[in-house]
């Protein structure tokens, strides 16, 4: 598996292939928890990885994707939300330009934040990116 060392610097605790089936995503969770799970992250958010996801919830649970949907009605009270961060759409202008002129430089003072200018994932190019300082 690619990348494992460079998500555990991100702050992963557990790194898990997303070609691992639904079966074998339950037997790798089980070993390091056996509490009920509320909330998925997929950010991958292939079919798969949003079927295996939403296989893991409770009822009631929440899957949240970064790309759209494609998995759609959801049984058991469970729900999807589809989420992009990107700054220049409109239902994110006002929060984000708010948070980049009012908040973010004086995190970036204090040390609650640190600048990180390549991605280690990322192979062609660089990104810019913060990660909060736990």
């Amino acid at each position: 598996m690619k990348h494992v060392a460079a998500l555990k610097g991100l702050g992963a605790d557990v790194v898990l292939s997303r070609d691992l089936s639904t079966d074998e995503v339950k037997q790798e969770i089980s070993k390091h928890t056996s509490k009920p799970i509320n909330l998925t992250y997929d950010a991958v958010s292939l079919g798969s990885t949003q079927r295996t996801a939403v296989e893991l919830l409770v009822p009631n649970g929440a899957l949240v994707t970064t790309l759209p949907d494609v998995i759609g009605e959801l049984d058991q009270g469970k729900t999807s939300i589809s989420v992009w961060g990107a700054l220049r759409l409109e239902q994110n202008v006002a929060l984000l330009e708010n948070l980049f002129h009012d908040n973010l430089s004086g995190w970036l003072e204090k040390g609650l934040f640190k600048v990180r200018t390549l991605c280690p994932l990322c192979e062609n190019h660089t990104n810019l990116f913060f990660s909060p300082i736990v």
